[in-house]
């Protein structure tokens, strides 16, 4: 996906995954494959924002707020982490509807 691609959808984490935090990191467990993953802080926290469906653009505000990140750098690395989840499964993404 591109950034064009990735400011018209809303993300949410996977449910399909057990997890756990061991020495400060997530540990996500992939229970139909058996894979599993670990996220850096930053990762982290993108993920624990996906519990419920948010915006690309929605999410990156939030991360601005919380940390000194250029618009475009955070949109970057956001898309970067985002792209890496989704190819694993790890998080769904959606359309988000157009309003009338």
């Amino acid at each position: 996906m591109n950034l064009k691609e990735f400011t018209s959808k809303s993300f949410q984490s996977n449910k399909q995954h057990s997890n756990c935090i061991i020495d400060g990191e997530l540990v996500l467990l992939n229970i139909e494959n058996g894979n599993y993953y670990s996220l850096n802080s930053t990762a982290t926290n993108i993920w624990s924002k996906l519990d419920k469906k948010l915006s690309f653009n929605a999410l990156c505000k939030q991360l601005q707020e919380e940390y000194d990140v250029e618009e475009n750098q955070c949109f970057y690395d956001v898309m970067e982490i985002l792209t890496e989840l989704h190819r694993n499964d790890l998080v769904n993404a959606f359309e988000i509807e157009a309003s009338n």
